[in-house]
């Protein structure tokens, strides 16, 4: 049993880091002490090797095993090696908090230092053709920020970055920057003459044209089927006509009334819907005429591999 707690001892050394009242490698089950083993020392060979996001994950299998702050050290040391400062600096002051008079405290408060001075200096670089255009950030009302080429420094975050110069197409992007990085942007400036003009041609009054077409067009067939109907009462009149020549008693007074007044009827309706038909479409005529067209001019811009005005990011 001592053997295992020898080679633990030597997988989670740090020098010569003194560790009181922390979970003790003695009172884990015999199983676990292999697994512990296993994993720390694979962990190790990975990490010598390069290949530090298996190495992070076999040290957080050993702390899930026995959650000892050596190891929080060792998390912290492959984070780093990721490139992934803001949980190796975590990683780093967890074990500093559970082991406060750790001889090796000056030398990883130092490593922090250097890491969270690296963090702090993100940077966007912008480069324009021409040079010399004003660069805002966020907003113009913030004031100009510089002039092409610039480099600017920035916390990270989320940024508007507005580039604009007389005679250009004014170019904005949103831009992420992340901690410790470069954001690179680079602009082809379009010039305002050469930007593509479309027009859009509107009629205000359109909605009312619609209207009276609409009437116009159902009144004119309503006409049409009161005509239709017309006709076919002109046509029984004229058949009771020729049977009451022929034999008065058929064709009953009142029969002979209701056709004609039906046939009277439906030519009234057929000329007032006819009549109501043309007055609308003349009065959709008439709108449309003496109605005065909006032309609406926006702006299509282009970068010069054709492609929309936006600039090419790169983060190092």
């Amino acid at each position: 049993m001592k053997w295992i707690a020898c080679v633990l001892s030597l997988s989670l050394m740090l020098g010569s880091s003194s560790v009181l009242a922390q979970p003790k490698f003695e009172d884990l089950s015999e199983e676990n002490k292999a697994e512990l083993t296993r994993v720390i020392e694979e962990g190790k060979a990975t990490y010598n090797r390069g290949e530090f996001q298996r190495s992070l994950k076999l040290f957080q299998e050993a702390y899930d095993i026995l959650p000892h702050p050596d190891i929080l050290y060792r998390l912290g040391l492959c984070h780093e090696r990721l490139g992934d400062d803001a949980e190796a600096v975590r990683y780093y002051r967890r074990f500093l908090s559970e082991v406060p008079e750790a001889p090796e405290r000056p030398r990883i408060e130092k490593t922090i230092a250097l890491i969270e001075d690296r963090i702090s200096r993100s940077t966007i670089s912008i480069s324009t053709i021409p040079e010399g255009a004003v660069v805002y950030i966020d907003d113009r009302a913030n004031g100009p920020a510089g002039l092409t080429p610039t480099q600017l420094p920035v916390k990270p975050g989320n940024y508007r970055v507005i580039v604009r110069k007389e005679g250009f197409q004014l170019t904005e992007e949103l831009v992420t920057v992340k901690a410790g990085a470069t954001v690179q942007l680079r602009y082809q400036l379009i010039p305002e003459e050469n930007v593509a003009k479309e027009e859009v041609v509107t009629y205000p009054n359109i909605l009312p044209v619609v209207g009276l077409t609409a009437i116009g067009i159902g009144s004119g067939i309503a006409g049409m089927v009161f005509f239709s109907s017309y006709m076919d009462d002109a046509d029984q009149l004229q058949r009771l006509d020729d049977i009451r020549r022929v034999d008065p008693e058929q064709v009953t007074r009142v029969q002979y009334e209701n056709t004609e007044s039906s046939k009277n009827t439906n030519l009234a309706l057929g000329i007032g819907f006819t009549g109501l038909a043309v007055g609308a479409l003349v009065g959709a005529y008439l709108v449309w005429e003496l109605s005065e067209p909006v032309v609406q001019t926006s702006q299509v811009g282009f970068s010069w591999d054709n492609g929309p005005q936006v600039g090419f990011t790169q983060q190092f």
